[in-house]
C-alpha cells in the first residue's frame, strides 16, 4: 500500500471510531461536564415522561435541573450508553447539592403530583 492509503485508511477508521464511541453524540460524560459548569444540568428521559409540563419544570428546579426529553426509541446501543454515562454524572453533582436521599424525595414529589393529575383527569372524564 502506498502511503497516502494508509493515512487515507487510519483517518476514515479514527472518524468511524469516533463517531461509534459518540464523542460526537449531544449526550456523553463531556456534555455532562460542560451542562454542569454552565449551570445548566439536565436528566434525559427516554420513552414516555411521568410528568411534563409547569409541574415537571417547577419540581426539576426545585432540586437543580431540568429534563431533557429524548424520545421513545434510541436508534443504537452506543448512544444508550451515553445517555446512561451522562445521566451517572449528572446525578453525582445532584448528590452533591442535594444529599445523597435527593432522588427518592423526587421520586415522592413526582409521584404526589401525578395522582393529583391523574385525578383531576379520571374525575372530570366520568361526570
Amino acid at each position: 500500500m502506498t502511503k497516502v492509503k494508509v493515512i487515507g485508511w487510519t483517518i476514515l477508521f479514527l472518524v468511524f471510531m469516533l463517531l461509534n464511541l459518540g464523542i460526537f453524540g449531544r449526550y456523553n460524560y463531556y456534555t455532562a461536564k460542560f451542562d454542569i459548569l454552565r449551570n445548566s444540568p439536565k436528566l434525559v428521559v427516554v420513552g414516555l415522561p411521568i410528568l411534563a409540563g409547569e409541574d415537571s419544570h417547577t419540581l426539576t428546579k426545585k432540586y437543580g435541573f431540568q429534563h431533557s426529553f429524548y424520545g421513545c426509541v434510541v436508534g443504537n446501543p452506543v448512544e444508550m450508553e451515553l445517555i446512561d454515562a451522562y445521566n451517572a454524572e449528572i446525578e453525582k453533582h445532584l448528590n452533591r447539592i442535594n444529599g445523597e436521599g435527593w432522588k427518592e424525595d423526587y421520586k415522592g414529589e413526582r409521584d404526589s403530583l401525578f395522582k393529583i393529575k391523574y385525578s383531576k383527569l379520571t374525575t372530570s372524564n366520568s361526570q
